[in-house]
Parts: structure tokens; C-alpha cells; sequence
């Protein structure tokens, strides 16, 4: 009888952890006060549970800033800096990004380089070591590792996270978590997903989606892809496919895909038709948006023409997701949503106009509240979920494990490939960034 006793006290005691934790998490740092109100716990409760979550090296306590006001003030509650970080990566057809997360989505720093060509696997799996040991002397000292999530641009099964196809990256049934797990050792674990599927679950939790819990994020880049909340739970499909918008056939006979179909969806919404319409084909993301907005500021009849073609393109596209899943929200994420800033209300008309004999009201648009970081802080979210679930075991099992690379020797360095890469080096969060590399701590 002591102990089922025991083992109910050890239940509720890790089920009220991850309540707390949870809202640290998503909100970053608030008071004691506000966490008894948000949780609907008790004063003493909350004490005591901020204390484990404090002795487990996930959180800190602090006096709040003087008010000068009558009464003390509730003691702050936050996310630890020197506490467990996630390595989140994004690999996108012009980039990756290599960055260390800390708990609450603070980006301590980050690695990029730019991707001129094609680029295999095995490859990305080396310039990913490169990238965690280029952030090595950003991250405090004292944090510990707790997973890797990788964001990717192709459909990922669900049962084993296995890359089917990714069309842009040349890539069918690739095993990237298994080379990856070679990399860091059988003690890290390795999580993966598609990019739209993780840019609207970082957009729900950190970014323009708070609290709406009907989203469609779209994310436009090379490739065009959609991720989905439905009543606040992401729609993967019976395999993990949902949301591969950008290969449903809009154009019948139009321009050939990667994918093999001709007439895709990013075919007319994706950079690379907005480049060659604006007559600067063989441009990358990096650069390639900037001149053609400058080019259609400046009157370039071309480059006004490839805005106006994408936007409208893109409003049948976002009136058929909103016919499919009938969205509250839809976010446009990816480096697409930079062109859309100044044509956001062009594009809610158009939508308005299509959707005009539809019942009910048509899905709000705006841009994405993340930019680019939508995916990276996706990716992280996979790391994360495990702590979130099990504060206590979790902690115990990753806790001191600051040696991440525990398979380096089996991995081959980017520089044994002999491709050329334009490394953007590691800056730490509030740094400025140098030239064409770049690593940021924050």
C-alpha cells in the first residue's frame, strides 16, 4: 500500500513539473505570482515545484527590479541560459543553419553557411559537426545537450522519420537520422520533420499564431510547402505527408518540376519562378529577393510583373487551402514573406474575392512573426517535447552530457569533400554579423 502511495505521489508530483515547465517555456520568464494564477496551482505548490525544477538545473530564481512600491514583489521564474540546449538545424536548398537552443526558444548562437550547389546527405551531416563545433565556444559552459532536431524541405514518415523524397535536395530515401545519430552517439537523440510542420508549430508557440488554434502556415522559398493545426493539433496524415502543397498541379503542361509533374504550384509561387519571370534566373534566396524588390521599386516592368504573378498564384493557392481546412489564420513563412510585406492587403482581396460565396469568414492573412527562425525554432520544439513530458527523467538522463560529438571520428570533415561553401562563422545572440558568415550567440 506505502508503495502505490509512493508511486501516486511520484505521478502527480512529475505531471504538476510539467505543467510548470511548460509555461516557463512558452512564456520565458514571469513570476511566481503569475504562475500560480496561469497553472491554477497554489503558492506553496508553486514554491515547491520552482525548487525541484531549480535543483534539476532547468530554471532560475531571482528578485524581481525594485519597484518602489508598497509590498514584495513576486520572485522571477525563467528558463536557464547555462541549462539544456537543443541543437536545432534547418537545411534549406540555399542553406543551413546550425544554431544552439536554449530552453524557452532563446537562440544562444548559430552557424550558417550558404549552399551553391546540390548538395549530398553525407555532406550535410559533415558541415553539421562543423557547425556544432564552430558554436562550441558560444554556449555557456555548464549547459547540457539534449537532442538534435533537424528540419528539412521533403515528406517524412511518420513511423521511422525517414526522408522519402525531398525533389529540391535530389534526395529519395534517405536514413539522415541514422547518419546523424553515427555523429553524435547512440546517448543523443535525433529528431526530424518537414519544414512547413515545424514553422507553424513554432509560429503557434512563440510567433503570430498564439493562441489560434485553426493555422495553416505556408512556407515559400525554392520549394513551397504547408503545415496545418487543426483545434491546436498539427494534421501529419496517416503517414506524416500532409501538406505537400507545393506539388499539387495548378498549371496543367506548365513548367516541369523536380518532382517530375509540370505545372507545380511552386512552379509559380516559388523563387525560382519569380527569378526567372523578373529575368534574374540562376539567383539565390539570399540575394535574389532583395534585387528583384529593388528592381520593381526602381519601375523594372519585369520585375512588378513576377510580384503581381506570384501573388496571384499564390491567392488560388491559399483560397484552396482554406476551402480544405477552413483556417482561422494562414501565415506565409519563408523568404517569399519578405516580397509580401508591402502586398499583405493585395493578397487578403484577392483571397476575399475568391472565397466571397464561401459561409462563414474568410482566413485572416499575415506574415510570419519568426522569419526565417520559424523552422530552426520548430526543430528545437522536437528536442524539447521530451524534457516537457518528463521534466525528472529527462533531466537525469541528459544532465552533464556536454561532450556531443560522440561518433565525431566516423563522420567526414566538409573539407574532404572538396566543395566550395560560403561559411557565414558562429556570432552569439546580440552580435552582428560579418560579411557573408555568420554565428550568432544569443
Amino acid at each position: 500500500m506505502a508503495r502505490q502511495i509512493s508511486s501516486g505521489h511520484q505521478s502527480i508530483r512529475s505531471h504538476n513539473l510539467r505543467i510548470v515547465l511548460s509555461e516557463i517555456h512558452r512564456r520565458g520568464r514571469l513570476s511566481r505570482a503569475e504562475l500560480t494564477r496561469v497553472t491554477g496551482f497554489n503558492r506553496s505548490t508553486i514554491k515547491v515545484l520552482v525548487a525541484q525544477l531549480e535543483e534539476l538545473g532547468l530554471v532560475s530564481e531571482y528578485a524581481p527590479a525594485a519597484r518602489g512600491t508598497a509590498g514584495r514583489p513576486s520572485p522571477i521564474v525563467g528558463p536557464r541560459t547555462d541549462g539544456p540546449y537543443a541543437v536545432a538545424v534547418d537545411v534549406a536548398v540555399s542553406h543551413l543553419t546550425v544554431a544552439a537552443v536554449a530552453l524557452g526558444g532563446r537562440v544562444l548562437a548559430r552557424h550558417s553557411i550558404d549552399l551553391a550547389d546540390v548538395i549530398a546527405p553525407e555532406e550535410i551531416v559533415a558541415e553539421v559537426v562543423a557547425g556544432v563545433r564552430a558554436l562550441a565556444d558560444s554556449i555557456p559552459g555548464q549547459s547540457w545537450l539534449i537532442g538534435v532536431g533537424v528540419s528539412v524541405p521533403g515528406t517524412v514518415r511518420r513511423r521511422d522519420s525517414r526522408i522519402l523524397t525531398a525533389p529540391n535536395l535530389h534526395w529519395d530515401d534517405v536514413d539522415l537520422v541514422g547518419m546523424l545519430q553515427v555523429a553524435f552517439g547512440d546517448d543523443i537523440p535525433i529528431h526530424l520533420g518537414n519544414d512547413a510542420n515545424l514553422g507553424v508549430v513554432a509560429e503557434h508557440l512563440r510567433g503570430v499564431a498564439r493562441d489560434v488554434d485553426d493555422v495553416a502556415y505556408l512556407i515559400a522559398r525554392v520549394g513551397v510547402g504547408a503545415g496545418f493545426l487543426v483545434d491546436g493539433v498539427p494534421l501529419l496524415g496517416a503517414h506524416g505527408l500532409a501538406g505537400e502543397i507545393g506539388h499539387i498541379v495548378v498549371q496543367p503542361g506548365g513548367p516541369l518540376c523536380y518532382c517530375g509533374n509540370q505545372g507545380c504550384f511552386e512552379q509559380v509561387v516559388g523563387e525560382r519562378a519569380l527569378f526567372a519571370r523578373a529575368g534574374l534566373s540562376g539567383q539565390t534566396s539570399a540575394s535574389g529577393i532583395g534585387e528583384v524588390m529593388k528592381d520593381a521599386d526602381d519601375g523594372n516592368v519585369f520585375a512588378q510583373t513576377a510580384i503581381d504573378d506570384v501573388c496571384q498564384w499564390l491567392a488560388v493557392g491559399l483560397a484552396s487551402i482554406s476551402h480544405l481546412v477552413n483556417p482561422q489564420l494562414i501565415v506565409i513563412g519563408g523568404s517569399l514573406s519578405r516580397l509580401l510585406d508591402e502586398r499583405q492587403e493585395d493578397l487578403q482581396s484577392s483571397l476575399d474575392a475568391l472565397m466571397a460565396r464561401a459561409p462563414g469568414e474568410p482566413a485572416r492573412v499575415c506574415l510570419g512573426g519568426l522569419g526565417e527562425d520559424a523552422t530552426l525554432l520548430g526543430a528545437a520544439e522536437l528536442v524539447f517535447t521530451d524534457l516537457l513530458e518528463a521534466p525528472l527523467a529527462t533531466a537525469s538522463a541528459h544532465r552533464g552530457q556536454t561532450e556531443v560529438l560522440g561518433g565525431l571520428d566516423a563522420v567526414p570533415f566538409r573539407e574532404a569533400h572538396g566543395r566550395s561553401r560560403h561559411a557565414r562563422p558562429a556570432v552569439r545572440a546580440g552580435e552582428g554579423r560579418a560579411g557573408r558568415q555568420s554565428s550568432s550567440a544569443g
